[in-house]
């Protein structure tokens, strides 16, 4: 703040949620389990009810947002916006390795896992062979934690520089099927934008 720079902190709870705000924080993203990545264990969904009723500063929803109708569900729940990430890995500007991108672009609404839930710093990413061996490994409870430290240290390195998408982590979220295709960033938030003003435009004219 004495810099001139906004805060906005990335919250799992409630808890967290009303502490930052207490503690002057400009805005928050909230952040469900369906995001790419460290998760907590709380839905996006059930973050959206508790957490933009219990502050009063912005709330940018993030986990599993893809598309024009996630942003119009989040704005009619009262969000100020949303954080997409999965999404803008298959952008042409987007310098993660093309088997990455190839990767993504073939997976389905199944084919995330997530790794870590023992260690405390749950992951979640696309099924390959590193991600399936380590959560064998992790719940068979004949590896310690540290060698789990050893066997996860340098994956996402692995995937999203060098391209080795069986034994690196490629961190994703749980919204793939909108992923069809490589494309400019503008394209991707254009028809991301229309799709929402469709969705929030029939959403008025619904009768209760």
């Amino acid at each position: 703040h004495e810099a001139g720079i906004k805060a906005v902190p990335v919250i799992p709870n409630v808890k967290l949620a009303k502490r930052v705000a207490a503690a002057g924080a400009d805005a928050l993203v909230a952040e469900g389990m369906e995001a790419g990545g460290h998760i907590g264990v709380l839905s996006t969904m059930a973050l959206m009810e508790q957490v933009i009723p219990a502050v009063d500063i912005p709330v940018v929803m993030a986990g599993g947002f893809a598309d024009g109708r996630g942003l119009a569900a989040a704005l009619l729940m009262g969000a100020a916006g949303v954080q997409m990430g999965t999404r803008f890995l298959v952008a042409e500007e987007c310098q993660v390795h093309q088997n990455v991108k190839n990767k993504l672009l073939a997976a389905v609404d199944t084919d995330t896992i997530v790794t870590g839930y023992t260690l405390g710093a749950a992951v979640r990413g696309l099924k390959n062979k590193f991600s399936q061996d380590f959560v064998a490994k992790e719940n068979s409870g004949n590896t310690s934690k540290e060698e789990l430290i050893k066997m996860a240290t340098g994956t996402n390195k692995l995937a999203a520089v060098d391209g080795d998408v069986e034994y690196g982590m490629v961190q994703a979220g749980e919204s793939l099927t909108p992923l069809k295709k490589i494309e400019p960033v503008k394209d991707i938030i254009e028809s991301i934008i229309k799709e929402a003003r469709v969705v929030l435009q029939q959403a008025g004219q619904v009768r209760l």
